[in-house]
């Protein structure tokens, strides 16, 4: 939790928990005027009942604590742990997911969040209209759920794209369906550091992000940002034209790049000391 957690680490020091921790993983969200407002209003608030600070990221880590605290040393960051071995590429999973799903001689378009303003479905949804446009033998997979899963599934209805665009909601095994993607699309309005992003480089998919998250959400050379103020034609080329390097087989730079949950960060046991 964020600006919210003054609240339940307010009732934990009440309780006597010795260590409370408050991590930022987020940034401030375009377009979300009263989500903002409660935001900055709660900010001062948010270290009061800490005893630790922590972010995924310089940036998420200035943003919520300030940049003379985040310069002072008190903010740890901690990169997002992954399960990496769950991630790497199988050529044999991709081939039985894109036969079950039926998308075997079809380009197929990923996107992994759930349905809220953050995410920028809208967006997503123009993109891939452009997609098929150029290429009509392209599918769209959507996982996940929320609030404006109805309002997108109108929007997907109204552009007559119901036969292309599929709602695959939440699931468990998203780590094998990045596996039947050609390039993975994450549009967000803002974000910290995008999880399934990197999930997805893991896979080694070519990427399309949004310029919104940090440069440090690519860890992979097949990774493309692009403005949510270009034209969606534009961004859709740009996609296909990513998609065209194909998967590859090797991961092992992920393994450098600190994302790995069984290595413990250097600084962890320091910050789990109780002050």
């Amino acid at each position: 939790m964020n600006t919210l957690s003054p609240f339940s680490l307010y009732a934990a020091k009440l309780s006597g928990v010795p260590v409370r921790i408050i991590h930022n993983h987020s940034t401030a969200g375009k377009g979300e005027f009263k989500k903002n407002c409660l935001n900055y209003a709660l900010k001062p608030f948010a270290k009061c009942f800490a005893t630790k600070y922590c972010a995924c990221g310089n940036y998420a880590g200035k943003l919520l604590f300030g940049k003379t605290t985040f310069d002072s040393g008190k903010i740890t960051v901690f990169k997002n742990a992954i399960y990496l071995t769950k991630f790497k590429f199988n050529q044999d999973i991709r081939k039985k997911l894109r036969y079950e799903l039926n998308v075997e001689d079809q380009l197929v378009v990923g996107h992994i969040g759930r349905f809220c303003k953050q995410k920028n479905h809208e967006f997503l949804i123009k993109l891939f209209e452009k997609i098929h446009e150029i290429k009509q033998n392209s599918v769209l997979d959507l996982f996940g759920v929320w609030k404006l899963e109805e309002e997108i599934k109108n929007l997907v209805h109204q552009k007559k794209l119901d036969d292309c665009v599929k709602f695959l909601g939440k699931r468990n095994d998203c780590n094998e369906h990045y596996q039947a993607m050609d390039v993975f699309v994450l549009p967000s309005n803002y974000g910290g550091v995008g999880i399934v992003g990197i999930e997805a480089q893991l896979v080694v998919i070519p990427c399309l992000f949004s310029e919104n998250f940090p440069l440090k959400t690519k860890i992979s050379p097949n990774v493309k940002y692009i403005s949510l103020e270009e034209s969606s034609e534009k961004s859709a080329k740009e996609a296909i034209e990513l998609s065209k390097l194909g998967i590859a087989r090797d991961n092992t730079y992920a393994f450098a790049h600190g994302n790995d949950i069984k290595k413990k960060p250097v600084n962890f046991v320091e910050f789990m000391k109780i002050a």
